[in-house]
């Protein structure tokens, strides 16, 4: 965060003094620390009952990168006896929470992110957590108001929060977040095809039949290399370019920051084969893709386009059907999980989600038990609509 926002940027590295018995919590504020930390955070990562492809240290670094300015960082790492056994990827900036002025510190996340959590193992997540939370208690300076998204329902890190929170300050808030509907792959395509309603499996022969008798060539090509995917890179954000939402202003050629991002995926995540760009082509052009990262067998899309002049022939449905049956027919792919939101043409494809939950933390003080209160209101029920939870806005990028 710039200076002349009223947020100083700390030394890369400070030490505090032990939060926990045996424990030291220390706060990197330098970028740098995501490659510095990468091979004790990446071999902690595996140890997580939680570990995914959005809480790899190469993930945080293409993130920050892309979307990081507007922050100070704060990662937040706990050690025991010089071994690495938590980290809190988080940033804190300004916003106004109910009008008033306030230091958010939040997981490093945006609507690319599909799950965002602290990363620590199953026996030691605990004494993480509690080592964190009695630092941060001491930081009172530093935020106002934590804002925990994306955490998913299952993962122990809510109950843990839940126990020790009060110590912090106020109890915590608790609100549902995003529901991301996922595709079990272990079934096989025949069976995946099978369980689908009749009328959508017609919808699956059409758009074959569509494209089969269109008469120009069309072609799915899978990417994953880290130099061919550079390559296709300007390819994709043309065909954004020509999609309904360029309309809406969120082509990726709209923001500066998402070509970053993506870019930045592609050199850091792409090194270790875990990303896999589908690009649908027409006569050698691309007309539809869709942009997939992977860990341990499940493959997430975050990203998915079509050329609107192709429109008729569903090339981004027919893209999608294409990738789901390559990947039931592929050794050890798992999972397709959709995306970081409920959106509801993925229901004609399963009938399984995955709910998340948001939670809102406030330090001791005046200041925490008026946002602690402010924070339980609900907003003024609009005509016609119900009553919902007040939820910040998200940047958009």
């Amino acid at each position: 965060m710039n200076s002349s926002e009223g947020i100083a940027h700390r030394p890369s590295r400070s030490q505090a003094a032990p939060a926990c018995p045996g424990l030291t919590v220390e706060l990197a504020s330098n970028p740098e620390a995501f490659t510095q930390l990468q091979p004790e955070w990446s071999g902690l990562l595996e140890q997580c009952d939680s570990r995914c492809v959005f809480l790899t240290p190469e993930w945080f670094a293409a993130w920050w990168s892309a979307f990081g300015s507007s922050r100070q960082l704060c990662l937040l790492t706990v050690r025991r006896g010089g071994q690495l056994i938590g980290v809190a990827p988080m940033g804190v900036h300004r916003v106004r929470f109910r009008g008033l002025p306030v230091r958010r510190l939040s997981f490093l996340s945006n609507q690319y992110t599909a799950d965002a959590d602290m990363i620590a193992s199953a026996q030691d997540r605990q004494e993480v957590l509690a080592a964190l939370l009695s630092h941060l208690a001491g930081q009172r300076g530093l935020w106002d108001w934590m804002d925990l998204p994306r955490i998913r329902n299952d993962s122990p890190t809510l109950d843990a929060l839940g126990q020790l929170a009060p110590t912090l300050g106020p109890p915590p808030t608790h609100r549902p977040d995003i529901c991301v509907p996922y595709i079990p792959l272990t079934q096989g395509w025949e069976a995946l095809r099978a369980s689908r309603s009749r009328n959508f499996r017609r919808v699956l022969n059409r758009r074959e039949n569509l494209i089969r008798r269109d008469g120009r060539a069309f072609r799915v090509v899978e990417v994953t290399a880290p130099e061919a995917l550079m390559a296709w890179l300007p390819e994709i954000h043309a065909v954004s370019a020509r999609s309904w939402k360029a309309r809406r202003g969120t082509a990726t050629t709209d923001s500066p920051q998402v070509v970053t991002f993506f870019e930045q995926l592609s050199r850091r995540l792409g090194q270790h084969g875990r990303v896999a760009l589908w690009v649908l082509t027409c006569n050698g052009e691309a007309v539809s893709f869709e942009y997939h990262l992977r860990y341990g067998g499940i493959t997430c899309p975050i990203r998915a386009d079509f050329d609107e002049s192709f429109r008729e022939l569903s090339p981004g449905g027919y893209l999608e059907q294409t990738i789901l049956r390559r990947l039931c027919e592929e050794p050890g792919a798992r999972e397709y999980y959709t995306c970081a939101d409920d959106y509801a043409y993925e229901h004609r494809w399963t009938d399984l989600t995955r709910p998340h939950a948001r939670v809102w933390l406030f330090p001791r003080g005046p200041k925490g038990r008026c946002l602690h209160a402010l924070g339980r209101l609900h907003r003024l029920k609009r005509p016609g609509q119900s009553s919902v939870p007040f939820h910040p806005h998200e940047p958009a990028h």
